[in-house]
């Protein structure tokens, strides 16, 4: 696995991912790499939101995701019934 090193990491940012790595139960390294995945993960989220339109928009900005694969999945659930 891959190893990156943080420079110049203010130290009140420092004391925050402490703090909340250890309400989570993680150690700093788990909780860095959590945040950086989630990060990922939204703005993925933001770019097909992009090309979507606006409703699939209005979706997400309410907290509902899902994506297009399982869109179809669930369109072909109901047509089965």
């Amino acid at each position: 696995m891959a190893s990156i090193t943080i420079k110049n990491l203010p130290p009140e940012l420092h004391q925050k991912l402490k703090a909340v790595a250890e309400h989570e139960g993680r150690s700093l390294n788990q909780e860095i790499v959590q945040r950086l995945r989630a990060s990922l993960v939204k703005s993925k989220r933001d770019d097909e939101a992009a090309t979507l339109g606006e409703g699939y928009r209005q979706l997400l900005a309410q907290g509902f995701w899902t994506t297009p694969e399982e869109i179809e999945a669930l369109i072909q659930e109901g047509r089965k019934r």
